[in-house]
């Protein structure tokens, strides 16, 4: 695997919340793999929150810290910096160049109803 470059913040939304997940099973004297038996959550979803590439979803980051014994103030910290990263990956996906969708031009050929309106008698063989 190779290393983030300078600034991994900016490549790495979440790395404030992997560095605050970090310190807290540090705190707790957890092994991930102690920590993913702890939380009952796969050891992927642990690899995942501390790389701060991706979110975890709220009852991943719920479990994990409940298996640190965080305090509630860590927790609600936790979640602060968890949206705080959504919404900066949010805010950069705007600022994407990407192309604009097909402009939707209404048809000039109308296809026939379907299914064929039914005139009460059996269709031919």
């Amino acid at each position: 695997m190779t290393r983030p470059p300078a600034g991994g913040h900016l490549e790495r939304p979440f790395a404030r919340l992997a560095e605050h997940l970090i310190a807290l099973r540090c705190a707790a004297r957890l092994t991930q793999r102690a920590l993913v038996q702890a939380a009952t959550i796969s050891r992927g979803a642990v690899q995942h929150a501390e790389s701060g590439t991706a979110a975890p979803s709220a009852a991943v980051l719920d479990a994990y810290i409940r298996a640190c014994g965080a305090v509630p103030a860590d927790q609600a910290r936790a979640h602060l910096v968890r949206n705080r990263g959504r919404t900066a990956k949010r805010d950069r996906l705007r600022t994407l160049n990407a192309p604009a969708p097909p402009s939707s031009t209404p048809r000039t050929t109308s296809a026939p109803p379907w299914p064929p309106p039914t005139s009460g008698r059996a269709p031919p063989l």
